[in-house]
């Protein structure tokens, strides 16, 4: 009321007033001549104080300025009141509009008058369906949604839009139709303006959705963010200067059909519509091939399983299509891929069933020709077996060796015969040398009247050795514990001779064993004729009798 122009401020021009002035709140108190009366006083009654005020002043001056003070504050809380009370019973008015204002005391009044203005210049605040108290983990909640909760979020937009969302797909649908690119920074401040007033973090939440669900792609970089990477880009406000805003391509009907037809010729089951669900079948569908196929690399990459090469070929490929995040360019890289995936799934096939069907047949025939490889030389000899085993290598050493495996039995089958046959006939023959060996050192110790424990110690590793015979299934193996027989009867033979010796004359030197090989005293690889015999055995005697001479005893080997 003490305005100059109060008197001016009739109801109209306080609506024209306030429509100008968008940001304020005209309040216009009641002209109470109380509130001008005590005003005055209260000045007039503090300059007079402050003019009296002296420390010389008598004692009953004082004693009258100590009671106009009181009076003052009096005055004053009076005054207060009074102004509060106007407040409350004041006209206002705001955006071109008179307000009623109910409320019981001053400052809801004043607060109840700036809702009214902020609802209103802010309109659109109010279509935040959440404001987050902690916005920067919500962002980090939302990237790392998993799949079920993306495809929840992504049919709620599709299905019941929020409001919220919904504005901020709009505004980057219009810039990218009127003036791209949309710069993330760019896009926070328009929200942070009338008519929203959001928060710059509970704007950045929405993008993180529109972002996690897929409707849109961020590029910084000239790169696409992934949404490992997103959140801690987003959570930097510097960092938003950078990052474009992309609305998401769609692929043609023709592409999606294109892609709905190559799923169903690779996984066997019908592909749903629409870009997102087709994506993701595309990913489950690849995510099983990709989940098979390194199940079976720890065993192809030992070298002794097949399909390495083809095992790292198709993850190759597999890899590189699930490595795309966007929906888009995942359905167009499956497309683009087609031939190699079609090679691919032809390898799974072959290599679902020799893993899960063949590989038992496979590992009998490697385990069959590690048995028969120590015998080849003798098997060999064999027409039959020698054709069987050059067979079972070829099916061993073939890059796709899958239809070939139903030879495998039949043919371990007939080298096992002539195997069997081999191993019998050289254990009879060993086993048979082996008994001379221990007849012959029983019938000497028996001349000799020798101990069971000494019989026992002498022909116990002999023994053995028959048993080993017994139960080998090599060759090689049979033949070399021929020879360990041999050394250990030379060796017994020598221990029993030396055991049983009788004292010899104290004028006859001790007999010395000499071992002869008649092997060696042969001239020729073959006796031909009656002279050949006759020289052979000449020289063989010849050696005989010189070593009898020569007090030595002799042991033909």
């Amino acid at each position: 009321p003490l305005h100059d122009d109060y008197s001016m401020f009739i109801p109209a021009k306080c609506i024209m007033y306030s429509a100008n002035q968008e940001d304020s709140i005209i309040v216009k108190l009641p002209d109470d001549p109380h509130l001008v009366t005590e005003i005055r006083t209260y000045l007039q009654t503090q300059k007079y104080i402050k003019d009296k005020s002296d420390a010389s002043a008598s004692t009953s001056l004082k004693t009258i300025l100590r009671d106009r003070a009181e009076q003052n504050r009096e005055r004053r809380n009076r005054l207060v009141m009074l102004i509060e009370k106007l407040l409350i019973d004041a006209d206002y008015y705001t955006l071109g509009k008179s307000i009623e204002i109910k409320a019981q005391t001053f400052s809801k009044a004043i607060e109840d008058a700036f809702d009214y203005l902020i609802q209103n210049i802010f309109n659109k605040f109010g279509y935040l369906i959440k404001v987050y108290d902690d916005p920067i983990e919500e962002i980090r909640q939302t990237l790392k949604a998993n799949d079920i909760v993306q495809q929840q979020m992504l049919f709620e937009f599709e299905n019941n839009e929020p409001k919220d969302i919904k504005e901020v797909k709009g505004y980057i649908d219009l810039r990218l139709l009127t003036n791209p690119p949309v710069i993330l920074s760019e896009l926070v401040q328009y929200f942070a303006k009338r008519p929203y007033g959001w928060n710059e973090f509970q704007t950045i939440v929405l993008v993180a959705k529109l972002f996690m669900t897929g409707t849109i792609s961020l590029v910084m970089d000239s790169a696409k963010l992934q949404l490992k990477d997103a959140a801690a880009i987003l959570s930097k406000t510097h960092q938003w200067k950078s990052i474009k805003i992309v609305k998401r391509k769609m692929p043609s009907e023709a592409d999606i059909k294109k892609a709905q037809a190559l799923g169903k010729e690779l996984f066997g089951s019908l592909a749903p519509d629409g870009q997102d669900k087709l994506s993701q079948y595309i990913r489950d569908g690849l995510g099983d091939w990709e989940k098979s196929l390194k199940s079976y690399k720890p065993l192809a990459d030992t070298g002794k399983y097949p399909g390495k090469k083809e095992i790292d070929v198709c993850l190759n490929t597999i890899i590189k299509v699930l490595a795309i995040h966007d929906a888009y360019e995942l359905i167009k890289a499956f497309n683009d891929h087609k031939t190699d995936l079609e090679e691919a799934s032809d390898d799974l096939h072959d290599l679902k069933d020799f893993y899960n069907n063949q590989r038992q047949t496979w590992d009998k025939l490697r385990d069959a020709m590690s048995k028969f490889e120590p015998n080849r030389t003798a098997l060999d000899k064999n027409p039959d077996a020698s054709k069987a085993l050059q067979r079972m290598t070829q099916i061993l050493n073939a890059p796709n060796p899958y239809t070939l495996l139903k030879e495998a039995n039949t043919l371990i089958s007939s080298v096992q015969a002539v195997n069997d046959a081999l191993i019998q006939e050289q254990c009879e023959l060993a086993l048979k040398e082996i008994d001379e060996k221990i007849g012959g050192i029983s019938t000497l110790l028996a001349d000799n009247n020798a101990k069971d424990e000494v019989k026992h110690a002498m022909l116990k590793p002999l023994q053995d050795i028959k048993k080993k015979i017994q139960a080998e299934y090599s060759i090689p193996h049979i033949t070399y514990s021929v020879k360990e027989a041999q050394e250990i009867y030379e060796d017994k033979l020598e221990k029993i001779a030396e055991m049983f010796r009788p004292d010899p004359a104290p004028d006859k030197p001790k007999k010395q064993v000499k071992t002869i090989k008649p092997a060696n005293f042969k001239q020729k690889a073959y006796l031909d004729t009656e002279d050949d015999v006759e020289i052979y055995i000449g020289r063989l005697k010849a050696e005989l009798i010189s070593a009898i001479r020569n007090n030595n005893r002799v042991r033909i080997e």
